[in-house]
């Protein structure tokens, strides 16, 4: 694991920060079905604000157990399970994988976050898998340093 002492200041901006960096990761997420944006980029948001919070506060590990290794994998099995999930349910209705109207989701309102059919589940699952993905490829970094 890397350890950094940084000073107080630099721990207080990353903590009065990372609940807007996380929530506008979200934000992306959710609404990316609607606007530029989706399951990727968000999720490379949230990764980026795990990776910041573990750099910043290495050497008290004040976020380590919502960050942990261990809870990054199975978030990420998760992603991957309810992404493929979602795509077989149009394979089970007798239509294609992955289809949306197809498999008899309602598509909504256009406009609205309850649009897209199934397209918004996909964005968080992407999201999920993304995010935990990125912050797993920089724990085995820091593991490979030592």
């Amino acid at each position: 694991m890397l350890y950094i002492q940084l000073s107080p200041l630099v721990q207080y901006g990353v903590d009065l920060t990372l609940p807007f960096i996380l929530l506008f990761g979200f934000y992306i997420i959710l609404f990316g079905h609607i606007s530029p944006g989706g399951g990727f980029t968000g999720g490379a948001m949230l990764a980026t604000g795990a990776i910041i919070a573990t750099i910043t506060h290495s050497v008290t590990n004040k976020y380590y157990n919502i960050l942990s290794p261990q809870g990054n994998k199975k978030l990420e099995v998760l992603g991957l399970g309810t992404f493929l999930g979602i795509g077989l349910i149009g394979v089970a209705v007798n239509s294609f994988f992955l289809a949306n109207a197809a498999s008899g989701v309602s598509l909504g309102t256009p406009g609205t976050l309850l649009s897209g059919g199934w397209i918004p589940l996909l964005s968080v699952a992407s999201g999920m898998k993304v995010g935990a993905g990125l912050s797993l490829i920089f724990s085995a970094l820091l593991e490979e340093d030592h």
